[in-house]
C-alpha cells in the first residue's frame, strides 16, 4: 500500500498544481486585462427537463429537454473614465441536444456578436474545462485560427475535473427560477423558446436597474440559438497532446501552444 501511494504521489502533486495554477491565471488575467480584451468562462449546464404543475400521469414519461449553455464574460467598462470590470452573464437556449464543439461554436459566435456591440474586441481569452468533445479538441483549436473571428483568440483550460466556476451558479439560478415559476403556475415551459421568453422578461439585467449617471457593471442576457452547422471542416485535422492547457490561434491552420497558461508570455508554435 505504501509503495502504491508513493508511486501515485507524483502525478497527484502535478494534478493539484495544474488545477491551482490555471485558476490563479484566470484570476490574474480577469483582474489585469487590457482594454479591448474579453475574458470569458463557458460551460454547459445540465439540460432543463420540462414539466407541468398540473400534468397528467402519462406526461411524466413524455417530456422535452432544453440545452442550457452558460457563459460569464469580463471586460473593461467601455467609458474611458471608468476602469472597473464589467461582469456579463449570458445564457444560450437551444432545442439541439448535442453538446459538441459545433454547438459551442454557434453559441460563442452568437455571444461575440452581442459583445461586439458594446466593446471593440481586440483579443478574447476563453477559459473552459477540458471536455474533449466540447472545448478541448482539434476542432475548436482549428476554429480559433479561422476567419470566423475578427480578433485573436486564446483557449485556456482549467485543470482536469477542476472546472467548476461562475457558470455553474449561473445555470442553477436560471433553471431554479424557471422551475419555481412553473410550480407557481406563472408560466408554462414546453420548449426552449418558452424558457427563453420567461428568462428575458424576468431575469434580464441591463442598464435600467442602475442610475443613469452611473456605469452598469453587472449584466445578464439570454439568447435563443437554432442554426447549428456541423461538418463544416472538410479537411483532415491533427490531434494535439492532451496535457496542453493553453492554445492561441496565429494564422489559418497554425496555433501556438503551452503546457500551462501564462499571462502575456510566449508560446510554442504548432501547425
Amino acid at each position: 500500500m505504501v509503495e502504491e501511494l508513493v508511486s501515485e504521489i507524483g502525478p497527484l502533486a502535478m494534478h493539484l498544481f495544474v488545477a491551482s495554477w490555471q485558476y490563479s491565471q484566470f484570476v490574474e488575467i480577469r483582474t489585469n486585462m487590457p482594454n479591448g480584451w474579453i475574458v470569458l468562462t463557458a460551460d454547459f449546464a445540465e439540460n432543463y427537463r420540462t414539466f407541468y404543475q398540473d400534468e397528467i400521469q402519462s406526461a411524466h414519461w413524455q417530456y422535452q429537454q432544453v440545452t442550457v449553455h452558460t457563459t460569464v464574460a469580463y471586460y473593461r467598462c467601455p467609458p474611458r473614465n471608468c476602469k472597473d470590470v464589467v461582469t456579463e452573464s449570458m445564457v444560450c437556449f437551444s432545442e439541439d441536444l448535442k453538446h459538441d464543439a459545433s454547438s459551442v461554436h454557434a453559441y460563442l459566435m452568437t455571444l461575440d456578436e452581442h459583445l461586439s456591440k458594446s466593446v471593440e474586441i481586440v483579443h478574447q481569452v476563453q477559459f473552459t474545462d477540458g471536455c474533449s468533445c466540447q472545448y478541448k479538441s482539434k476542432e475548436p483549436f482549428m476554429v480559433i485560427t479561422s476567419d470566423d473571428y475578427d480578433f485573436t483568440v486564446e483557449i485556456k483550460n482549467f485543470g482536469s475535473r477542476h472546472g467548476k466556476g461562475p457558470c455553474d451558479g449561473l445555470g442553477a439560478v436560471v433553471k431554479q427560477a424557471t422551475k419555481r415559476a412553473v410550480e407557481r403556475r406563472e408560466v408554462i415551459v414546453r420548449t426552449a423558446r418558452d424558457m427563453y421568453n420567461y428568462c428575458v422578461k424576468n431575469l434580464t439585467l441591463d442598464e435600467s436597474h442602475v442610475d443613469k449617471d452611473k456605469c452598469c457593471h453587472t449584466l445578464r442576457a439570454f439568447f435563443l440559438v437554432f442554426d447549428i452547422k456541423r461538418n463544416r471542416l472538410k479537411f483532415p485535422l491533427y490531434t494535439l497532446a492532451r496535457k496542453i492547457h493553453c492554445v492561441r490561434g496565429v494564422q489559418s491552420g497554425v496555433v501556438e501552444v503551452k503546457n500551462l497558461s501564462c499571462f502575456l508570455q510566449g508560446l510554442c508554435r504548432r501547425k
